[in-house]
């Protein structure tokens, strides 16, 4: 029996041992890489193969790095390395990206109206899946069989359509945000976010910190369907070589110090003169100051607005003679994203945001008018689950290589950005693509 015991024993220590030395690697953890493999590179991969929904093993990303595989292609729109196969899905997930503009269209909703029809969403990590909610009182109608036969006949790829029916229209979540909002329990209970879970179709709510107390607390008062997560208040937040040309993605602050305080986000034009402005956060730079690049003024602010509540955190600059607007993001090096021109952000959808503090991170969107809380003040903006850092604050927001706003608050958990829609139409602008 000893004997048994022992080699029992023995053989447990033995599969703890095995176990140690097998290679796996935790979720959190960085590999031993390949030579000539940066942990920039694997983490980039990594994070653009989960928002794809593309194979995350170590084998395939190992695989689409291997600079001496010939059968990859470098997808350029996204800046990442991917097998045939692999590119020919995010080429689909492109393509029903581009056709939700048309849906909205479809069911009637945009970003001055919401629709009390139905709501639409993409799933990216479901290769571009894309779904109409539609309000279950409409199931059965004329009208609803013609609009469905619509986008079905319209989709570039019919089985990527899912049409289901549920409980709230898009018009209807939204009028349950706004009354959570205008409630002045928010800051008691800790809520740092109110936003539309399209997913759920219910109210998503962001805490400081979430107790069982907090989360009975919220249910009682908004609903048992509300949806909640921990996720603390928002933070405001080499790109600091002096250029003539600038990009998105730069560092750029108030003095002379290269290494800036906030992320310079592209350049437009003004509709209504043609005057050329460069453009960061609004709580980066006051009216008439003087903003600076690599330690050298590159214009001074002729407009500037953070207002409370409000949808816009911009500042428009004039640049200085001899600094000129470009159409290109410093993403990894100069030059090296040419915008091509603007998408609205619609949720689900792939984003990117290159910002001076964390570099490069990857998202999807998860509300385009959320209700964020930015020290103890209501604002609406688009939210998103890339990570961010303070310092990022007007870092350039993107899919592929559209512009679709600019980073202003956030933390490690969830970001909010500009809508560049809504900023392109009330400061009647459009964003520099020639």
């Amino acid at each position: 029996m000893k004997k048994l015991k022992l080699l029992l024993l023995l053989s447990f220590t033995v599969v703890l041992f095995c176990g140690t030395l097998s290679g796996e690697v935790k979720a959190n953890e960085i590999p031993n890489l390949p030579f000539a493999v940066t942990k920039e590179e694997y983490l980039d991969q990594k994070s653009f193969r989960d928002i794809h929904g593309l194979d995350m093993s170590d084998k395939a990303i190992f695989r689409a790095l291997d600079q001496n595989n010939l059968a990859l292609k470098v997808y350029s729109d996204h800046d990442i390395r991917l097998t045939l196969s692999e590119w020919e899905i995010v080429q689909e997930i492109d393509s029903m990206t581009d056709y939700l503009e048309e849906v909205k269209e479809i069911i009637g909703t945009d970003e001055m109206k919401y629709s009390d029809f139905a709501s639409v969403y993409i799933d990216t990590r479901n290769q571009g899946m894309v779904h109409i909610n539609i309000k279950e009182d409409w199931k059965g109608n004329g009208k609803t069989d013609e609009i469905v036969d619509e986008i079905i006949s319209s989709t570039p790829i019919k089985e990527k359509i899912n049409i289901s029916y549920v409980k709230f229209s898009e018009q209807e979540l939204r009028d349950r945000q706004e009354i959570i909002v205008q409630d002045d329990k928010l800051s008691l209970l800790g809520i740092t976010s109110v936003y539309v879970h399209y997913e759920k179709n219910t109210i998503g709510i962001d805490v400081e910190k979430i107790n069982p107390e907090i989360i009975s607390t919220i249910k009682e008062l908004y609903g048992e369907d509300i949806y909640i997560e921990e996720s603390p208040e928002e933070i405001k937040h080499g790109r600091t070589d002096p250029v003539n040309y600038m990009e998105g993605g730069l560092a750029i602050g108030s003095n002379t110090d290269p290494a800036g305080t906030c992320t310079f986000s592209y350049s437009v034009r003004r509709l209504s003169t043609g005057e050329n402005n460069f453009v960061t956060a609004g709580h980066c730079a006051s009216l008439n100051q003087n903003v600076y690049q690599g330690g050298k003024s590159i214009g001074v602010v002729n407009y500037s607005t953070d207002e409370p509540g409000g949808t816009l955190d911009v500042a428009l600059i004039t640049p200085k003679s001899g600094k000129n607007p470009t159409k290109y993001i410093f993403q990894n090096n100069h030059q090296d994203v040419t915008i091509v021109g603007t998408l609205e952000p619609s949720i689900g959808i792939a984003v990117r945001k290159s910002g001076k503090s964390t570099f490069n991170t990857r998202g999807t969107v998860t509300d385009p008018h959320a209700a964020v809380r930015v020290d103890d003040v209501i604002v609406y903006r688009a939210r998103s689950n890339y990570e961010s850092a303070g310092g990022d604050s007007g870092a350039p927001v993107y899919n592929a290589a559209r512009i679709v706003g600019h980073h202003t608050s956030g933390n490690s958990l969830t970001s909010s950005f500009v809508n560049i829609s809504k900023l392109q139409s009330m400061l009647n602008v459009r964003v520099i693509t020639d």
